[in-house]
C-alpha cells in the first residue's frame, strides 16, 4: 500500500464481503466470525477513528444508497467548517463603546456594534455571558452597568 501507514484499517472479510476497522488486523470477522488471515483484504488506512467509521459504514452499505450518502456526509462536513462562531474576546470592548452617560449599555448601539462586527449571538446572550464573566452587572429589567 502506498503513502504513508494509518492508525486505523479498513479490512474487508471476503467470507461475508463485510468490511470492518481495526487498528491492526483482527483475527476473527466480528460479523462471520470466520479466520481473516488468509480471508480478509486492507482497503483502506487512516489516521482517525472518525474517518474509519465513515469508511466501514459506507462500504457495508448497497452500493445503490452510497453516492447519495457519501455526498450528504461531504455537505454537512463543508457546513461544519463553514459555521462562523463568535468572537466571545471581542464582546466587552463593544460594550465598553455603546456605555451612556449613567454608565449603562446602550441595548440599541450594543446591538448594532455586534452586527458591525459580525456576531450572531443576540445581545440578551451577550449580555448574560458577560454578566456571568464578571464584565457587566444587570441593574435593572432592561439595563446593564459595565463593570471597570
Amino acid at each position: 500500500m502506498a503513502g504513508s501507514r494509518g492508525e486505523f484499517l479498513l479490512i474487508l472479510c471476503t467470507t461475508c464481503d463485510n468490511a470492518h476497522g481495526a487498528r491492526k488486523v483482527a483475527a476473527r470477522c466480528p460479523r462471520c466470525g470466520s479466520s481473516l488471515t488468509c480471508s480478509h483484504k486492507i482497503l483502506k488506512e487512516c489516521n482517525s477513528a472518525t474517518e474509519l467509521q465513515k469508511l466501514v459504514m459506507l462500504r457495508n452499505m448497497p452500493e445503490e444508497l452510497r453516492d447519495g450518502f457519501h455526498r450528504m456526509l461531504e455537505k454537512k462536513e463543508s457546513a461544519k467548517i463553514h459555521k462562523k462562531i463568535d468572537d466571545k474576546r471581542i464582546w466587552p470592548k463593544l460594550a465598553r463603546k455603546c456605555v451612556n452617560n449613567k454608565g449603562e449599555i446602550d441595548l440599541q448601539e450594543f446591538k448594532n456594534e455586534l452586527m458591525k462586527n459580525n456576531q450572531e449571538s443576540n445581545v440578551n446572550l451577550v449580555l448574560e455571558e458577560l454578566s456571568y464573566q464578571g464584565f457587566v452587572l444587570k441593574s435593572g429589567a432592561e439595563s446593564w452597568m459595565l463593570l471597570e
